[in-house]
């Protein structure tokens, strides 16, 4: 009798599996990982991210600019809001740990004790996921011991940290369907005007996106949280150059460009 229920659960955990399978393969070209079948996204978005007591001001100014940046390339893509959301600051005795069963909460650390990156990476990015793809906890390291980072230093106001500047209302540049000449002509005018829009916004909103010069001997920090949030969205490496997802990020290396490539990825992993 035992060998039969045994048997019956493994014939149903099978099932269960290629289910997802088959109801994931669309998600397959989006950049999103695969756990037994079923892809592995966050439920609700915004995500909401403490800082650690322990990040240096300085990391703490640039990893909320990265955040404020992730946020208006998505809202201006999809007209969503927000991606990110930032509460506060927390206090824990706890270190990531890919062994345990984490607590629930999304928290940015650096590594200043060796015990929790290699020495050679820049940062990492541990997601914890239900069966089933839900994820319920993400953490991002960066490592403060083997690497020294170039800042933007610009005052940036982190310190009310619900409140994020006002999202544009969101565009899409295939939004209308021409048909006639005019209409085409129009439809080209106004993606002209909205591309321009948007650089101008984006030059103006983020000056950091600019691409400084820096040592060959530091990490941009702004690339390389790009880099984490990223992954904390539950996206995956991309293997293409130009891609803020790329998994080598070489030091005086600046990469703070948000894509097509990561905005689609990301619309194709959060659709509605």
């Amino acid at each position: 009798m035992r060998r039969i229920f045994l048997l019956f659960t493994l014939l149903l955990c099978a099932s269960c599996g290629y289910t997802g399978l088959e109801g994931s393969g669309e998600y397959n070209n989006c950049y999103f990982r695969l756990d037994r079948g079923f892809v592995v996204r966050w439920k609700e978005l915004p995500v909401s991210v403490y800082i650690h007591e322990s990040v240096p001001e300085i990391a703490r100014n640039n990893f909320v600019y990265a955040m404020d940046m992730w946020n208006e390339s998505w809202n201006y893509h999809t007209g969503r809001g927000r991606l990110f959301e930032l509460v506060g600051e927390v206090q824990l005795d706890r270190l990531p740990n890919k062994e345990d069963g984490g607590d629930g909460i999304n928290v940015m650390f650096v590594d200043s004790n060796e015990k929790l990156l290699k020495s050679v990476q820049q940062g990492s990015t541990h997601i914890r996921n239900y069966f089933g793809g839900a994820i319920y906890e993400g953490d991002i390291i960066v490592n403060n011991i083997h690497y020294t980072y170039h800042y933007e230093r610009e005052s940036f106001d982190y310190s009310v940290y619900t409140k994020v500047p006002e999202l544009s209302t969101g565009r899409s540049l295939a939004s209308t369907s021409p048909e006639s000449f005019w209409k085409q002509f129009l439809y080209v005018f106004r993606s002209f005007l909205n591309f321009f829009a948007f650089w101008k916004e984006k030059t103006s909103r983020f000056p950091a996106a600019r691409q400084p010069k820096i040592s060959n001997k530091q990490v941009d920090f702004i690339s390389l949280a790009l880099h984490e949030l990223g992954h904390l969205s539950a996206m995956v490496h991309i293997d293409h150059t130009l891609s803020i997802m790329n998994s080598k990020l070489k030091k005086g290396q600046i990469r703070r460009d948000i894509g097509e490539i990561e905005l689609q990825s990301l619309a194709c992993g959060y659709r509605e």
